[in-house]
């Protein structure tokens, strides 16, 4: 772990809270004791067993571990994603199901990506439920405007997307 005002030269630097390194701790003891490890960023439709077409990068765990939330420009994560311009978006995986979602999604389709990258920080809740996160993108909440980067709440239950960052008496206005 780099110490703060340092550098290794790698511009995808992640710092972790505690939590997250506990979880992972315990996802790491879990497996070492013959549990097994799952393939959360695997092609659709194949049951965890082939990787995705691109990248994936961790962000967040949910307190129990079952939700994972990570970024990737891979176009194979989720059924019916149409990504035309192949950048980075936010998905969580429910280690459960075995199911996808995309987080970072236009407010016309929850299968279309933002119309810009969305590639971290993110948090999820303990329960998995919420999950926040910034992004440039201007298309995250129907109606919205303004250009300034935002953070944005999903909520993996309604499915429904809300601007933190909004402007004071408005929200679909980003701050």
């Amino acid at each position: 772990m780099l110490a703060t005002g340092t550098t290794d030269g790698f511009s995808r630097d992640r710092w972790m809270r505690p939590a997250l390194v506990s979880a992972m701790l315990a996802l790491l003891a879990g497996a070492l004791s013959g549990q097994p490890l799952v393939l959360v960023s695997s092609e659709r439709g194949t049951g965890g067993q082939e990787a995705a077409s691109d990248s994936s990068f961790l962000e967040a765990l949910s307190d129990d571990g079952r939700f994972v939330v990570f970024t990737s420009d891979a176009y194979d994560l989720v059924t019916g994603l149409a990504d035309p311009i192949f950048t980075y978006d936010l998905f969580v995986h429910d280690t459960l199901s075995g199911l996808s979602q995309l987080v970072s999604r236009s407010a016309a389709s929850p299968t279309t990506p933002a119309n810009q990258q969305t590639s971290g920080p993110a948090t999820v809740s303990g329960d998995g439920r919420y999950i926040a996160f910034e992004s440039p993108a201007t298309d995250l909440v129907a109606g919205q405007t303004g250009t300034a980067t935002s953070v944005f709440l999903f909520d993996r239950t309604s499915g429904t997307m809300s601007l933190v960052s909004h402007a004071l008496g408005s929200a679909t206005t980003t701050g």
